[in-house]
């Protein structure tokens, strides 16, 4: 029973919340207990927010100032702090691109003027050209997994530094970045007042929107994909034989429609408000790519790293969450 407490304080908190597995002999699981009333008691478990330390605020303070490209990495944490009106507020204030992750996108949506979409292995064009360049890469609420750093490699300035924002300490202190161990939303609060008189800007200038037309033009492209029995290159052109494919995915699917299609055709029909899920196969990384979230928080693809069948579970969770809105199961290749 103890055990079963201490699995409730795990889940609830925001930093070392994660999987809990409670194991039961088989002997234990066929017999008759009777429970006291105490262990089905209304327990509370407040989530109090943690402001950054005066130190911490400082030393964050001064890498911003010292940084000429910095970029913000959009993590799931600002989700949960709620903290993403702070975070584009900041972002607003002194012109800095903000990326997202899978578990950050959907948090502010995607027509906003300093959103440049996903980055990292699964990352779209946009994101990953201003990664190479920035100076100061300014990680909130993200674990900085392999996808989003594609492995380290996409952040490629020779003196890019980290700042990073997280209420775990084992994430605050990756990459050998400088650790800022608070919630999301006050940390972003503290950086906005902290920075107010200083005068300081971003200096990626025009760039910004020179990549988001950039990646608007991919995205049509993608979408605009159109099966041709002759001269048709699929986006992924390996050593598989194409013709092959092409026949085994007829004689499958009684259709040539291509995937990027299909989301285009989706992303453009659906409500705003419809929330979309999905785990395995290609989806994750087209989805992380080009889809355009036109309503906060309708993006749910934390998906366990590929956990085949997740989607149609998660999905219920979904609409369990949010009852007034419609809920869309994405199933792909590589899944159930």
């Amino acid at each position: 029973m103890s055990a079963c407490i201490n699995a409730m304080r795990v889940l609830t908190d925001p930093a070392e919340t994660g999987a809990v597995t409670l194991c039961l002999p088989q002997d234990v699981q066929g017999e008759a207990w009777d429970y006291p009333e105490s262990f089905f008691a209304r327990r509370v478990h407040r989530l109090d927010r943690r402001p950054a330390s005066a130190a911490q605020l400082a030393d964050a303070v001064a890498a911003i100032k010292g940084s000429r490209k910095p970029l913000i990495v959009c993590g799931g944490g600002v989700k949960y702090s709620g903290a993403g009106e702070a975070l584009s507020r900041f972002a607003e204030r002194y012109g800095v691109p903000f990326a997202e992750t899978q578990a950050g996108k959907g948090t502010v949506v995607s027509s906003h003027p300093l959103n440049v979409g996903g980055v990292g292995e699964t990352g779209c064009l946009a994101a990953n050209l201003l990664a190479k360049e920035a100076d100061l890469v300014i990680g909130v609420g993200t674990r900085f997994s392999d996808f989003t750093t594609a492995s380290k490699w996409i952040f490629q300035h020779p003196e890019v530094r980290f700042l990073n924002i997280n209420v775990s300490n084992f994430d605050a202190w990756k990459l050998d970045g400088i650790a800022m161990l608070a919630d999301a939303r006050e940390a972003m609060t503290a950086l906005d007042a902290a920075l107010a008189d200083s005068g300081w800007q971003a200096g990626w200038g025009a760039q910004i929107e020179s990549v988001q037309s950039r990646q608007l033009k991919e995205t049509q492209r993608v979408y605009q994909a159109v099966w041709q029995e002759k001269s048709f290159v699929p986006e992924i052109d390996d050593h598989l034989d194409r013709e092959s494919v092409y026949r085994e995915f007829r004689q499958i699917t009684d259709s040539t429609l291509t995937q990027s299609s299909v989301l285009g055709v989706l992303n453009e029909t659906l409500p705003a408000e419809a929330v979309i899920v999905a785990a395995a196969g290609s989806l994750p990384g087209d989805l992380q790519r080009v889809w355009r979230n036109r309503a906060e928080n309708t993006y749910h693809v934390e998906y366990g790293y590929s956990c085949m069948g997740y989607e149609v579970n998660a999905a219920l969770g979904v609409k369990l969450a949010q009852p007034q809105s419609e809920v869309y199961s994405l199933v792909g290749d590589g899944s159930s």
